[in-house]
């Protein structure tokens, strides 16, 4: 299940090592809200890779680091490094973002 971060320190300490893929969203974004199901079974599926979720509304100071310009987006870190940004809610590029770290 994914793990809703909600500080920069946090989103820090939660990037900087292993996988992990980053669901951008908002609360009043409806397709987040019909992706947000998928992206819950995809952490099912890939349990080599930590989830999480970061409302862009709640900490827009990551978002505009990470250059979120649209939602949702998902963003992947390898040990602390940018990997990759996809931008809609496709489950397909969301898989295929995946397959990047496994």
């Amino acid at each position: 299940m994914p793990i809703t971060i909600s500080t920069t320190e946090k989103f820090n300490e939660c990037t900087s090592k292993g996988n992990c893929i980053i669901d951008f969203y908002a609360d009043w974004c409806r397709p987040c809200q019909m992706i947000a199901p998928v992206y819950e079974g995809l952490s099912k599926e890939y349990p080599d890779v930590q989830f999480y979720k970061v409302n862009v509304d709640e900490l827009d100071e990551v978002a505009s680091k990470y250059e979120i310009r649209s939602i949702p987006a998902f963003v992947t870190f390898k040990d602390g490094a940018l990997q990759k940004t996809v931008f809609g809610a496709s489950k397909d590029n969301i898989k295929q973002l995946l397959t990047t770290l496994t």
